[in-house]
């Protein structure tokens, strides 16, 4: 079903302060007023006021292959991307990552038999690990349309038939805080997910509410649980991500190996 799913071209930078975002609204109104024709390729643009750009475009000479092994499983993963993070580029695997993935390892019973979505996911070790633990069900996903290309390009070197008991991993973009209501239903029955992943996605301010509003509606009430990683320098102070946390109805235990787990409070 995920060709009922509607991706967007993110493509466009980030807007300064709130002058530059209203001129450069004005400016597309304008296009769109002057080009009537040209309506379906405007649909598929999302407007500067809903998603900011967070990542550069990369070369293909700077492309690398990376193989990380894990002791709980056979399968060796091989990660298309880039080896230094330059602008905050999702193409290159980020420390939480690796956390996150040697955590998910050691406490396979948090992931096997589950169906998991994955936020931010860049290069998708985590989820693709989560896949090789016997995952039910995985679904990465990334909002910036260069990533995901890379992203799927990782998922089909990592997943067979022969793995998992059949189960494929599917990498839809989605864009936090925008049509999750259709995303569930496209991409989950219209049902919540068991465990949410997360790496080092918070390096912005303005990432916190898109991302938080996103987790707390994505995540079954009852029993899920968030794993989230937070290791790279960001902006955001944890303090900071905590309180945003908490805001959204979230609380959380102390972490382990730099690996929070966050939960849904009864009250939501």
């Amino acid at each position: 079903m995920d060709d009922e799913w509607k991706e967007y071209r993110v493509h466009e930078t980030t807007h300064h302060n709130e002058q530059e975002a209203q001129q450069q609204k004005q400016k597309q109104q304008q296009q769109q007023d002057d080009n009537h024709d040209d309506d379906d390729d405007d649909d598929d643009v999302l407007d500067r006021d809903i998603v900011f750009k967070m990542f550069q475009t990369k070369d293909d000479d700077d492309i690398v292959t990376e193989e990380y092994k894990f002791p709980q499983f056979d399968h060796v993963i091989a990660l298309r991307g880039t080896s230094e993070i330059t602008n905050s580029t999702g193409l290159a695997l980020w420390r939480g990552a690796e956390v996150l993935a040697s955590f998910l390892a050691n406490h396979p019973n948090m992931i096997r038999d589950k169906c998991i979505l994955e936020l931010g996911a860049g290069q998708g070790l985590c989820g693709l690990v989560a896949h090789h633990l016997g995952a039910c069900k995985v679904v990465i996903t990334d909002g910036d349309t260069n990533v995901l290309n890379n992203l799927r390009e990782n998922a089909n070197l990592n997943t067979t038939h022969e793995t998992c008991n059949n189960q494929k991993v599917a990498c839809p973009q989605l864009i936090w805080g925008r049509d999750l209501t259709d995303f569930l239903n496209i991409h989950n029955g219209g049902d919540k997910f068991q465990v949410l992943l997360a790496t080092d996605v918070n390096y912005m301010a303005s990432s916190l509410h898109p991302f938080w509003k996103t987790a707390s509606e994505a995540l079954e009430p009852d029993h899920g649980i968030l794993l989230y990683a937070n290791v790279s320098a960001s902006q955001c102070s944890m303090d900071t991500i905590l309180s945003f946390a908490k805001e959204y109805g979230f609380e959380w235990e102390t972490p382990t190996l730099e690996v929070y787990i966050f939960r849904l409070t009864a009250t939501q």
